[in-house]
């Protein structure tokens, strides 16, 4: 197949091979380019919808993302380059099928080469990649972001370019275009002055003055300022008639220091810092912190060199020693000090008083282009004495601590490196091969920290009988990664201890404690629990860590630690590390279980009370919420405490996970988790939640696996129940096996085993009369019986919603809007799936492929059958999604359905046999008779009536087994089986 292509460098347009294709309405290539631009890479629905719609997302939110995603999956000539996963959506595209990545590729390697004509050759390559502005004409802010990004690299790219060809005496190729430039932003230095060369090397000596004239009366009027030393070094050459442009003169005090051999990567940083400081309408004040080890220096002192010609009196640098090993912090009397005599003022004539002296270097300073950096910031107070007031002036400040008391211009916090930056930068210092296979765990083991990488390459530029993959190794010896990042006096360990010792001493002690915790991330409730304090406490030291950029804000109210600082804590000493651990571990199931009880209802038995304090988990939109935050660290916890051997932890942990987990489709994950929670109930004699576990691990066998193996279960959790003497736990075992009656296609014999449920139970709760009558609900359904089901359905809603479980009452009228298109009712379904809209509450994707494809019926019902199959589509995508058979069956059954309503007997008889290859395994009877019934129908249209027949027979036998009433109607009618 010929390659996709997409451009987004211009009009979006998409080709396959040379012929275009339709990328169809805008917000669907808005769509495609948001993916585009993060191919290979998953987006979730929010984000999707956050950077697609932005301001213009529709009241139904996230749920408007699927079918647009179907659209641009039809709309792509293989759409299988579209991905949906667990978490949300991925675009799969090679390098060279978009030309944005073809035009940064090409860039790098222009910058790359050394030479000239090549990096010219390769400029010009990426230049031509553009057909007009960027993203044209596609809304949001995201990519009015990215237009913008992309048109200043544009601009950047095409500024090299033309001075590669200055360089190359191509003086007559540039003049038009640099004209252009020009006009387009008469303040434009650099154009001026390039256009100035190539105007005098071209013979037009008066040409190149008047452009220079009319550039300065712009400065001046525009920004009250004259022009800089590059551009009236410019000037110079051309009146002195010099045969090659003169270097820009350097005047004044140059105090930066050496900025390393080794920047790599921090482009965009680079960029926002260079850009922030040559403005001029304000004094600029760009703050830079970070992390320990971060580059914060590197990355200021880069920026600084590459702005000097802007600040022709001077750049000026103090190390303000605020997190230096063994030195108290400068006062500001010291580096006002420091800095006045920067500008030559005489030491008898600065005040010894800290107002007096900022009064006078303001002064000093107010007529001045002088670039300041103060590194190693103790705080905001400290830097407000050292700032100049004058707009021609500009400062730079870095800290290991977010100074929020200063108003900067721009603020940039420095994360870890890109992957690749930091194998690049590893690569660059320690002279070895980048595609050396190692490199890339070398690269993770350093946590992506510029201080550790150049450690690890300093030692292996060093060390030459020393491999990458023997660094590794040494790294991974227990304890000793942070003892190998130490090299000629340059410490991980030390850098992170200063910053350690600062803080105050609640905050180093939730440090030492947020360390234990075995999960991804942290939230209030979780560092409450870990120092048995309230929550809004440990809040205020949370956010005392991230202002000292010792831990890293994860979102809104979540926290969590880099890699590095966690081993660093660890390593710190700790005498109550086993009760805070405990403190958590016994949280995490409380909060689990109160979340579980919105999620499946309550427990068939009662746990002993925790203390300590819970978030807000009243309601199942509270409970779905904490899910989808805290799922994956509780099951961290619970895989530390079966490692660690605490099986009554593990017990609680899994007792309070599993609900989450089951409503979410986890199904293979919920058999490991019953299986470890099932051997620690024996292991500590926990007998009621052994019951439970084999309550559920019978139905996961008899839903995914094995029907025999899942009755024997069934059956010891039925003893057992009897053994305790709990009703609770013999009706809530009876209920299961009424389940499990009806899952083996005994829909009457399941009638009878509810009926044994209400007898041991007594008055039903609303969560078990919800249960209950929804079971009976699905028995009549598969008998056929559907006014009988609506009703019993309807009495399950009820019941919810006398109980407030809105999850719950989701999943009712999902069942209420399925028996209503079954009596033919596709007005009233349709309208009950708009009731669950005005609901609110959270679907799982099983539910919603559910509803989407009982909405497909509707619409064939209704006769809209365009309609139908987009909705059956979309359902399908959601069901394949959730890995589930049933979901993908049930899908498929009423796809087939509305495709033998449409005529297409073929395509219709494809899905009803790929029903029963779903079916095959398992104990699916109900679903194998509606296939077989469905494909009944569809070969006695086509003219298959022997086929037909064979099929018809057993699809019969399978509704006498069951009791359906479809029995009848098809013997009175010689009907259709549908």
């Amino acid at each position: 197949m010929d390659r996709l292509r997409l451009e987004l460098l211009g009009v979006p347009r998409g080709f396959v091979g040379e012929r275009a294709f339709d990328l169809g309405p805008v917000r669907q290539q808005a769509l495609l380019a948001v993916l585009a631009l993060n191919a290979n890479h998953v987006l979730t629905a929010e984000e999707l919808l956050s950077t697609a719609w932005g301001d213009a997302a529709p009241a139904s939110g996230a749920k408007v993302v699927a079918p647009y995603v179907y659209r641009v999956r039809q709309a792509l000539p293989n759409g299988d380059v579209l991905r949906r996963t667990r978490h949300g959506y991925v675009l799969d595209l090679e390098p060279d099928e978009l030309d944005v990545t073809m035009f940064e590729a090409t860039v790098a390697d222009a910058r790359r080469t050394t030479d000239r004509q090549q990096a010219a050759a390769l400029f010009a390559a990426a230049l031509d990649l553009f057909s007009g502005e960027p993203l044209a004409g596609l809304p949001g802010r995201y990519l009015a972001s990215e237009r913008h990004r992309l048109t200043e690299l544009r601009r950047k790219v095409q500024a090299e370019r033309i001075e590669l060809d200055l360089a190359l005496g191509r003086y007559d190729d540039v003049i038009a275009e640099l004209i252009a430039r020009v006009e387009d932003d008469p303040l434009d230095e650099q154009a001026t002055g390039q256009l100035m060369i190539a105007l005098y090397r071209a013979g037009r000596q008066a040409d190149a003055l008047d452009a220079y004239a009319r550039t300065r009366a712009a400065l001046i009027s525009e920004l009250g300022v004259e022009p800089g030393p590059s551009l009236r070094a410019a000037h110079q050459v051309v009146l002195a008639n010099e045969s090659q442009a003169a270097e820009p003169p350097q005047p004044g005090r140059d105090e930066l220091p050496y900025g390393g051999s080794a920047f790599v990567g921090r482009s965009e940083d680079l960029r926002r810092l260079t850009t922030a400081l040559t403005h001029r309408q304000v004094m600029p004040l760009v703050c830079v912190d970070g992390m320990a080890g971060i580059g914060k220096t590197t990355l200021a002192v880069r920026a600084a060199r590459e702005v000097a010609g802007h600040f022709p009196d001077g750049r000026l640098f103090v190390d303000l020693l605020g997190h230096t090993s063994g030195r108290p912090p400068m006062r500001p009397e010291q580096a006002l000090n420091h800095l006045l005599r920067g500008l030559g003022t005489a030491d008898d004539q600065i005040p010894s008083d800290l107002t007096e002296a900022a009064a006078l270097w303001r002064s000093q300073t107010a007529t001045r282009r002088l670039l300041v950096v103060l590194d190693n910031a103790p705080d905001s107070d400290t830097v407000r004495h050292l700032l100049p007031g004058a707009p021609g002036c500009a400062v730079v400040v870095t800290s290991r601590s977010q100074l929020t008391g200063l108003d900067p211009s721009v603020r940039i916090g420095l994360p870890a490196l890109t992957a690749e930056d930091a194998a690049n930068l590893i690569a660059t210092v320690s002279g070895r091969d980048r595609s050396d296979p190692a490199l890339t765990g070398l690269v993770e083991r350093c946590g992506r920290i510029p201080l550790a990488l150049s450690i690890a390459g300093s030692k292996l530029r060093h060390r030459h009988s020393w491999t990458i993959a023997h660094l590794n190794d040494r790294m991974d010896a227990k304890g000793n990664r942070l003892a190998e990042l130490s090299v000629d006096g340059r410490s991980v360990t030390t850098a992170f201890m200063v910053s350690y010792e600062q803080l105050p001493s609640e905050c180093r002690r939730l440090l030492r404690l947020v360390s234990l915790v075995p999960g991804r991330d942290v939230d209030r409730y979780v560092a409450a629990a870990l120092t048995d304090t309230a929550p809004d406490s440990a809040e205020d030291a949370l956010d005392a860590l991230v202002d000292a950029n010792m831990l890293l804000e994860n979102g809104p109210g979540r926290y969590r630690l880099h890699d590095l600082i966690r081993e660093f804590a660890t390593g710190l000493p700790s005498t109550e590390a086993e009760t805070a651990r405990d403190r958590l571990l016994a949280y995490y199931a409380a909060a689990a279980r109160a979340a579980g009880v919105q999620l499946l209802g309550d427990p068939p038995f009662e746990r002993r009370p925790v203390l300590g304090a819970l978030p807000a988990l009243g309601t199942s939109e509270q409970a779905t919420a904490w899910v989808a935050q805290e799922v994956e660290n509780v099951l961290d916890a619970l895989d530390w405490a079966v490692d660690n051997d605490r099986p009554a932890a593990v017990v609680d942990l899994t007792l309070g996970i599993y609900p989450a987990v089951f409503t979410n489709d986890r199904l293979d994950l919920c058999r490991r988790l019953l299986a470890e929670g099932l051997a620690a109930a024996r292991r500590v004699k926990d007998r009621e939640a052994e019951c439970y576990f084999l309550v559920q691990s019978a139905w996961i066998e008899l839903t995914r696996h094995d029907r025999e193996a899942g009755l024997e279960v069934l059956d010891q959790a039925i003893e057992l129940a009897r053994d305790l003497g709990s009703r609770n736990l013999q009706a809530y075992a009876a209920a299961q096996l009424g389940r499990a009656s009806l899952r083996m296609g005994r829909p009457a014999r399941a009638i009878e085993q509810l009926a044994r449920v209400v007898e041991l139970s007594g008055s039903l709760s609303p969560r078990i009369a919800t249960t209950y009558h929804h079971t009976l609900a699905i028995c009549y359904w598969v008998q056929g019986r559907h006014a009988e089901a609506l009703a019993c359905a309807r009495a399950a809603y009820a019941a919810a919603e006398s109980g407030g479980l809105r999850l719950r009452m989701t999943r009712l009228l999902g069942m209420i809007a399925l028996c209503q298109v079954e009596l033919r009712q596709p007005a009233e379904s349709l309208a009950t799936m708009r009731r669950l809209t005005d609901l609110g509450a959270p679907m799982t994707p099983w539910s919603s492929a559910e509803l989407l494809t009982v909405r497909g019926t509707a619409l064939e019902q209704l006769g809209d059958i365009d309609g139908a199959l987009e909705s059956h589509h979309r359902a399908l995508e959601q069901a394949v999604a959730t890995g589930n058979p049933d979901a993908e069956a049930e899908v498929r059954l009423r796809l087939g359905g509305t495709l033998l309503a449409a005529g297409n007997h073929r395509r219709g008889a494809d899905e009803f046999t790929r029903v029963l290859a779903l079916v095959q395994s398992r104990a699916a009877t109900f679903d194998r008779a509606r296939a077989l019934a469905g494909l009944t129908d569809c070969l006695t249209a086509a003219g298959e009536t022997e086929q037909a027949a064979r099929h018809r027979e057993e699809a019969l036998s399978i509704y006498r087994e069951l009791g359906s009433v479809e029995v009848d109607r098809w013997a009175a009618n010689d009907a259709t089986l549908r």
